[in-house]
């Protein structure tokens, strides 16, 4: 894996290498887990060889070319990382330079990033039982979510932006993906009797309603199971403040064609502040994207899963202009012929 990142006013790349052995046996044996890690980094403006910061050999872990304590075979040199950064950090300032010691804190943040990237799986049923409930789940595959909270947030304004900028491009973008006339959402705040003196609870109680073409306003639980999906990532890609990465298991899920080509719009756009990774088995998602943006899952020889990208790209593009084919034509039919 490889990660770039501005570090002052220099651009580094980073790579993370490993290789891990498991047994093809139910109960584990003494030859599984990492065999091989290494974290090395340079400034992309250079040549060269990378500079090694953490390097792994089973067992053995070297810290810029000196033996630090062991670790098991199944916790990976990430995880060790996160645990013992202080150390690091107070090493690399005793033999390394300033620069090692800035990716080394930069490269500490990859496993919360990895470990925190939402996930969304949304399932229609998941999203109608919890459409009242208040409380996200822990999880960071989110197969539901509250949706009017995640609609609360954006409409109460919560990110410090002029005019709701965040709930207008929520209600723009579901209107105009699901062909809606409105979409109105409305809070209000209720005291709650308390045994306690002193103490007042106040019950936040959310609505969202939509209106369809030629007809009335009707409250988001009635409708269907397309339109909650879309709402759901809508709102949870547009409240989402930290994570420059999101993935989205199949958006095709309950969608007519033309609702997800203008859902893979809205989400491109979104891509230039994060990235965003779908995984899909629609032919018509994959007309809506770039052949340099798609990666094709296809088992090897071993049943192992690999991930390829087209190769011939320009073999692509001129297939594609030829008003043939399609790109989820060929990657769905003939990929074997494009890798």
């Amino acid at each position: 894996m490889s990660f770039e990142t501005q570090i002052s006013t220099k651009h580094f790349v980073m790579d993370y290498k490993l290789a891990f052995q498991r047994s093809n046996s139910e109960t584990p044996d003494e030859h599984e887990g990492f065999l091989r890690e290494l974290f090395s980094g340079k400034e992309k403006s250079k040549t060269g060889v990378a500079k090694q910061h953490i390097r792994r050999e089973r067992n053995t872990l070297t810290f810029m070319g000196k033996n630090i304590p062991p670790i098991d075979e199944y916790t990976s040199l990430m995880e060790a990382l996160r645990v013992h950064i202080r150390k690091f950090i107070s090493d690399a300032q005793t033999k390394g330079t300033s620069e090692d010691l800035d990716q080394l804190r930069e490269f500490a943040k990859f496993p919360f990033l990895f470990g925190t990237t939402p996930i969304l799986a949304f399932s229609p049923a998941a999203l109608r039982r919890d459409l009242s409930e208040g409380v996200m789940k822990s999880s960071y595959k989110y197969n539901s979510i509250c949706l009017t909270t995640n609609i609360d947030n954006l409409y109460k304004n919560r990110f410090g932006e002029k005019q709701n900028t965040r709930y207008n491009q929520f209600r723009e973008a579901a209107c105009n993906i699901l062909d809606l006339d409105d979409i109105k959402f409305n809070a209000k705040e209720f005291p709650i009797p308390s045994a306690g003196k002193g103490i007042k609870k106040i019950e936040r109680i959310r609505r969202c309603f939509v209106k369809l073409p030629g007809g009335d306003y009707v409250d988001v639980s009635e409708c269907s199971d397309g339109t909650l999906m879309v709402l759901a990532i809508l709102a949870t890609v547009l409240e989402d403040r930290y994570h420059p990465l999101i993935c989205i298991e199949e958006p095709e899920n309950c969608l007519h064609p033309a609702a997800l080509k203008k859902l893979i719009k809205f989400l491109k756009e979104q891509s230039a502040n994060k990235q965003i990774l779908l995984t899909t088995h629609s032919p018509y998602l994959l007309n809506s994207v770039s052949p340099e943006d798609v990666i094709v899952a296809l088992p090897d020889e071993n049943a192992a899963t690999v991930f390829r990208k087209p190769q011939d790209i320009k073999k692509i593009n001129k297939l594609l202009k030829s008003g043939f084919f399609s790109l989820g034509d060929l990657l769905v039919d003939n990929f074997a012929e494009v890798l």
